[in-house]
């Protein structure tokens, strides 16, 4: 494998589309990446680690918007651990503003997830599953504490139908309140280049009062 890392970002052609995409072409580094549009996770998930020319794939989501330099620290933090099977960083969240509660953005060991399947059962469980795998083949996935991004949720019109679409899907799901918290970013109704400059302040501020890798890493290259 020739390349250190893949992106490919999952899209169900929400709204937050454009600034996720816009915080990708920014990165200090070339990475390709490619869209999935319309795709169901584990089939996108399965069709990545298939055809995934690179050591390491990160799946991003729509809703995300990662750090100018958040690529560069993954591609330098995967190098350093070459075996790992799967190195997972933190996302800020806007609606809680924290970034201890709120799901993560994983590097996934190419080699590794070629011999397992994704699976989704409709309880939002699938990487608790290949966790699990890792764990039954003694194998140790990695957290690093670095918030990488930002997890922006979609805005209050936008996520009332997206809601419903899942409750219908998914019944079995109970969802939790979390989201009686608007985030910020459903105020919001500007450009991409802002958003994306407020994005990058929450992720560098979070990383600064975390005393995290990524912080030192962001001041290195200033």
């Amino acid at each position: 494998m020739s390349v250190p890392l893949r992106v490919y970002v999952v899209s169900h052609e929400r709204s937050t589309l454009p600034f996720c995409l816009k915080s990708l072409a920014v990165q200090t580094i070339p990475v390709t990446t490619c869209l999935y549009t319309n795709v169901e996770l584990k089939d996108a998930s399965n069709d990545m680690a298939k055809h995934c020319d690179a050591s390491f794939f990160i799946r991003v989501d729509d809703d995300m918007y990662l750090h100018p330099q958040a690529l560069a620290y993954v591609a330098r933090v995967c190098s350093m651990q070459p075996a790992a099977p799967m190195v997972a960083f933190r996302l800020y969240d806007t609606a809680l503003k924290t970034a201890d509660w709120c799901g993560t953005v994983k590097a996934y060991s190419t080699e590794i997830c070629k011999d397992y399947t994704f699976e989704d059962p409709g309880d939002w469980s699938m990487d608790l599953r290949f966790m699990r795998y890792l764990g039954g083949n003694s194998m140790q996935w990695q957290l690093d504490e670095s918030v990488l991004g930002v997890h922006a949720n979609l805005p209050k019109a936008e996520y009332g139908p997206y809601m419903k679409k899942t409750r219908e899907r998914y019944p079995q799901l109970e969802l939790a309140g979390r989201y009686k918290f608007w985030p910020e970013f459903s105020k919001f109704n500007y450009s991409a280049d802002k958003q994306h400059k407020h994005s990058v302040k929450l992720v560098t501020q979070a990383n600064t009062e975390a005393k995290t890798d990524f912080g030192a890493f962001i001041a290195s290259q200033v």
